[in-house]
């Protein structure tokens, strides 16, 4: 099946020409950044307009590009200057670099500011391995295991019934305890 400009076409009968992947206004065909966010003022070839962002975009009073010097001993962005989040009006600053705001009242706050983290189930931009949650509050035994994050039993196996090791018996701890607190 071929479109109108004799192009292939996709499942939904469109071609590259007819599609704007990333929203940006130019079609995928003539798009020579497919990737750009979402918002970002972009130029003719689809990529973004560095000038647009000599403007305060999201009016939190913090514009251009974002750059920063890292010092040697924390890793720490330091004389941050220019927006690290030109479209969210509540974050400007992102002093670990793990894409989340260090503006603790704002919209996507770090929770761990000066820690570079990828959580997100519990704390935001803290440590974790891998499963989204802060590895200081999992238990020792889960800790470094991307695949368990809880031990509601405290028997060492994570309940996580697909991941690594998974408790065999997770209800049976419970019911031992609670036959243990009758007595």
């Amino acid at each position: 099946m071929f479109t109108p400009n004799e192009e292939p076409a996709d499942v939904n009968g469109c071609g590259d020409s007819q599609k704007d992947d990333d929203q940006d206004g130019v079609m995928n065909d003539a798009d020579q950044c497919p990737d750009t966010t979402i918002g970002f003022p972009v130029d003719s070839d689809g990529c973004i307009d560095e000038t647009a962002l000599d403007t305060d975009l999201d009016g939190d009073g913090w514009k251009g590009n974002y750059s920063f010097t890292v010092n040697s001993t924390t890793g720490l962005r330091e004389n941050q200057i220019g927006d690290a989040f030109p479209l969210d009006a509540t974050q400007w600053h992102d002093k670990d670099g793990d894409g989340y705001g260090d503006n603790l009242v704002g919209e996507n706050a770090d929770e761990c500011p000066e820690e570079h983290g990828l959580s997100f189930e519990d704390f935001l931009g803290c440590y974790d391995d891998g499963d989204g949650w802060r590895d200081q509050f999992e238990p020792v035994s889960l800790r470094d295991n991307p695949t368990q994050w809880e031990d509601r039993d405290t028997d060492g196996y994570g309940d996580n019934a697909s991941g690594t090791n998974p408790d065999l018996c997770p209800v049976l701890m419970d019911i031992q305890m609670a036959v243990l607190k009758k007595k």
